[in-house]
């Protein structure tokens, strides 16, 4: 599994306490501007301030004097307090644009709510957790853009003229994460809005002593998508990934790929290597680690074993 992708399934798992969210809406125009503002919460964020700053340098094919600071993160002890993307890339294909993450916690430090900012726009994406019990969340999703305007004719291409002036907040989606009794994801599910079309919208994930060994993803809740399993062999990991109800147009989509991770004595990953169906090299990475086990160095390869991109991450204490 992907560096990045672990990141993403680890921030699932921050998530342990209560937040009661509302937002002021109106059908007059005038109560509808001061509600474009800001969502409305009774839950009090502590301002955590950051002691810890890592700074990633990117460059491409090996060109080192092309090096740019794509990433910054700020960290308050382990936890992460806000993340720049200023064209980061995960691979040659990949990236995650330019935006701003913000954290916040509550006084227990535990992630309460996450806003992402995305730029040069300043269209806005907030989550906010609603804990239903010790084992259960609601996930709600809000974002912050211009809209299209009411009660005129849009044309097939749209204009600025056709959007508001202001953003404007509106609720987005939902989903709802389950843990088992250690914490651990065992179903992330979204309610499904509209019918008429398939979604993947039910993710279920099993364990074996306290290790993934197997996640399926759902189309409208029962019909399997795909599986992945994870098999533990001394230094590694091995993941299978088999798609299920492929549509036929859709050839981009491998019905198999397979990705083996090798992990140091210490346990980090320090080398993935994914293939396609007919065990053909797709990309390679490599990791590099500090003596404080720090990840310190992140190399990714084409399907040709050529040099892409490359990280390099810098530690700093702030005082």
């Amino acid at each position: 599994m992907c560096w990045w992708h672990i990141k993403k399934k680890e921030m699932r798992h921050l998530l342990l306490t209560i937040l009661v969210i509302s937002i002021a809406t109106s059908c007059s125009a005038t109560k509808e501007k001061d509600n474009r503002q800001t969502l409305l919460s009774d839950t009090i964020y502590v301002d955590f301030k950051p002691n810890r700053e890592v700074k990633t340098e990117q460059f491409l094919n090996g060109d080192s004097l092309k090096r740019k600071v794509t990433k910054i993160e700020y960290y308050h002890d382990s936890l992460i307090i806000s993340e720049t993307y200023r064209n980061y890339m995960t691979s040659e294909y990949d990236g995650a644009g330019n935006g701003d993450y913000y954290y916040y916690y509550n006084k227990n430090k535990k992630l309460i709510r996450r806003d992402f900012i995305e730029q040069p726009s300043g269209d806005t994406v907030r989550q906010n957790y609603r804990y239903l019990n010790n084992q259960s969340c609601n996930i709600t999703v809000f974002d912050c853009r211009r809209r299209l305007k009411a009660n005129m004719p849009h044309g097939d291409l749209i204009t600025e003229d056709d959007k508001t002036t202001e953003r404007i907040w509106l609720y987005n989606r939902s989903w709802t994460n389950t843990y088992n009794e250690k914490n651990k994801l065992i179903e992330h599910y979204e309610p499904i809005k509209n019918k008429s079309y398939s979604v993947q919208n039910r993710y279920t994930y099993k364990y074996e002593n306290n290790k993934l060994i197997e996640e399926n993803s759902f189309l409208n809740d029962t019909t399997l998508y795909y599986t992945e399993t994870f098999e533990y062999k001394n230094n590694e990991v091995i993941m299978n990934h088999v798609n299920h109800n492929i549509d036929k147009d859709n050839n981009w989509i491998l019905s198999f790929y397979s990705e083996i991770s090798k992990l140091d004595k210490n346990g980090n990953t320090v080398l993935i290597e994914k293939y396609d169906n007919k065990k053909i090299l797709m990309r390679k990475y490599i990791n590099l680690y500090d003596k404080n086990n720090k990840l310190i160095k992140m190399e990714c390869f084409d399907e040709n074993n050529k040099l892409r991109v490359t990280h390099n991450l810098h530690y700093e204490t702030l005082h």
